[in-house]
């Protein structure tokens, strides 16, 4: 009778639908794996005096022995841990677990060395201290192991590999994961191969590979359901699973599996004795904020998001609370409010701790709420810094994964050496072999060079369709100038100039010439194309010609040659626009026509 009061409870709301996507960038989904884990470390005490708490435990310890006494300085120690929130914290509740850990080792209890160890690195895990991970988790991974305490050894396992993503090390990190899963497997250990599953989801989607991680999901969900395993995890694979299908619009999908999701959290609460009192309730709120403010139901997110900050640890998980200001966020823009939506924007900027690719994708967001305001100019010009700064990301996204390519040639490379030089007594075996391996690496080599190509293309198109909506950003600028500044009015004489004459198809298209065609000096004409876009006048005039290669290079090529493209864009020679379209884009023109013609676009 308990189960079903609760779930008619829930699905109450539930069933109204549930969720919406949420706006993920490369290191933005990130955010909800560590989140997920700061949460593991939060229980909710009835008592308001943590002081006095300690202090009563403190007594326990003085007056009890043996295993009583482990548990109330554990007890102890746990409050120190829940404290957390700088160094000093972290110092005082490293001190509290050492004095446990004393006593354990005294005690001879191997169990509870294992418990305290592990909670160390969390310590360390929940201040994002990776150097200190990598220098002790290995360790506590091999007592764990020794002693045969498997649960503590995964946890461990899974915030030390978690720690090769966050600090980009991603090659060491999947290789990390394939070990442990190859262990758990060897093993037969359930919960080291949920784990590992689970890791593996994290590593896909730390590099915005969202369909392979959530394939991870669906499949670690399966397992969970199969085997009866009833933890944390199982409430994770859930959690961002349900957020993907949401991401997809696939709502009918999600109210199935929501169900399956509120089942798995009833028994997970009941098991611990606390049924609707866990951590874990704000996954509920969180999909409903989510859910209601994309069907702009804007009161019941707003009690969705009222009831998540209500926790008492809202204020000390940064990433909570940067989900709820997206969630008012979204609410602000459905009643109409744009600028209580950028003013939100800018406390959120301002308390950024996810890096440029949340930069990024708030600043568009402010790009969007400022036109709604009628500011064109301020709008464009915040549109056109995101755009700045998304490019030099992309470009050194693009630098990194040619590294990588590059390195695993290298590593290919130098394998196909050794064995050929392993089989050279065996003349004709060790020739088939060695041409047989070089076929494998060519067919894989390319295969991974035609993604990124597929990619960077991908990339090229999406450059496109911004540039678009900043040329419509531009005209409105143009309709509203009124008393602009001389500077602005130059910017956007040169605009109308570029668009509707293309001046830049000319091979002689220079400073000097757009000067006079616009009636102003050189040095005006530079600074005010610098102001307004961050770009010397070269790269200004280059930036619209790929831009029109582009249009060009979508045509068949019986339409439009290589050579043809490159004289209409403005190119006195193939070379110089091959180089130019290559340095830029990562791709040559013909490589562009190639895919775009395999997409059938």
């Amino acid at each position: 009778m308990q189960k079903k009061t609760y779930l008619c409870n829930t699905n109450r709301i539930a069933k109204i639908n549930i969720m919406n996507a949420l706006y993920f960038s490369k290191k933005a989904f990130l955010l909800f794996f560590v989140t997920v884990s700061l949460t593991r470390s939060i229980v909710l005490f009835g008592q308001t005096d943590i002081q006095q708490q300690k202090d009563s435990l403190l007594n326990l310890v003085a007056n009890t022995e043996g295993k009583e006494k482990l548990m109330n300085y554990y007890s102890y120690a746990r409050l120190y841990f829940r404290e957390i929130s700088d160094t000093v914290s972290l110092n005082n509740a490293i001190n509290a677990y050492d004095k446990v850990l004393k006593e354990a080792e005294k005690q001879k209890d191997t169990e509870f060395q294992a418990r305290v160890k592990a909670d160390i690195i969390g310590c360390y895990y929940n201040m994002n201290m990776s150097n200190e991970i990598f220098e002790y988790a290995p360790k506590t991974m091999e007592f764990c192991k020794n002693i045969k305490e498997w649960e503590f050894y995964y946890y461990v396992y899974e915030k030390y590999v978690l720690h090769f993503f966050l600090t980009e090390q991603f090659s060491r990190g999947i290789a990390e994961v394939q070990k442990m899963y190859d262990e758990a497997k060897e093993l037969n250990n359930t919960e080291g191969t949920i784990i590992a599953i689970y890791s593996f989801a994290n590593a896909y989607n730390t590099q915005n590979k969202k369909e392979e991680a959530m394939k991870y999901m669906k499949e670690g969900i399966d397992l969970c359901n199969q085997t009866g395993y009833n933890k944390q995890t199982r409430l994770q694979f859930y959690y961002f699973y349900l957020q993907y299908l949401i991401s997809l619009s696939q709502y009918d999908q999600f109210l199935r599996l929501y169900d399956e999701f509120e089942t798995a959290l009833y028994a997970y609460e009941k098991s611990k004795n606390n049924v609707g009192k866990t951590p874990f309730q704000n996954y509920r709120w969180t999909l409903k904020g989510l859910y209601y403010s994309e069907i702009k139901n804007n009161k019941l997110a707003e009690l969705c998001c009222d009831s998540i900050s209500s926790y008492s640890f809202f204020s000390s998980i940064p990433q909570l609370i940067t989900m709820v200001d997206n969630i008012r966020l979204k609410i602000y823009e459905n009643r109409g409010q744009f600028k209580e939506a950028a003013d939100l924007i800018d406390k959120m900027i301002a308390a950024d701790t996810e890096g440029d690719t949340f930069y990024v994708d708030m600043l568009k967001k402010k790009a969007r709420m400022l036109a709604n305001m009628g500011r064109a100019m301020e709008s464009y010009k915040t549109f056109d810094e995101a755009y700045v700064k998304n490019d030099s990301l992309e470009n050194a996204q693009r630098l990194k994964v040619l590294d990588e390519l590059r390195t695993q040639y290298e590593v290919d490379k130098y394998i196909a050496e050794k064995e050929k030089a392993r089989f050279s007594f065996y003349f004709s075996t060790g020739i088939g072999a060695l041409l047989l391996m070089i076929l494998i690496i060519w067919f894989f080599y390319s295969r991974k060079i035609q993604k990124k190509n597929e990619a960077l293309v991908d990339k090229i198109l999406a450059q496109e369709k911004e540039w678009a909506e900043i040329d419509k950003l531009r005209k409105v600028a143009r309709e509203n100038a009124g008393a602009a500044h001389e500077a602005d009015e130059i910017f956007i004489r040169l605009e109308k100039l570029m668009q509707e004459q293309q001046p830049y198809t000319e091979a002689d298209c220079n400073r000097k010439m757009l000067a006079d065609a616009v009636g102003t000096n050189e040095k005006y004409l530079s600074d005010s194309i610098k102001n307004n876009t961050g770009l010397p006048v070269s790269e200004y005039i280059m930036k619209y010609r790929l831009k029109h290669a582009n249009t060009l290079l979508l045509r068949p090529a019986s339409e439009y040659t290589i050579d043809a493209v490159a004289l209409d864009s403005g190119y006195g020679s193939r070379s110089r626009f091959h180089e130019h379209y290559r340095a830029y884009y990562g791709v040559t023109p013909n490589e562009f026509r190639k895919i775009i013609q395999a997409k059938n676009l």
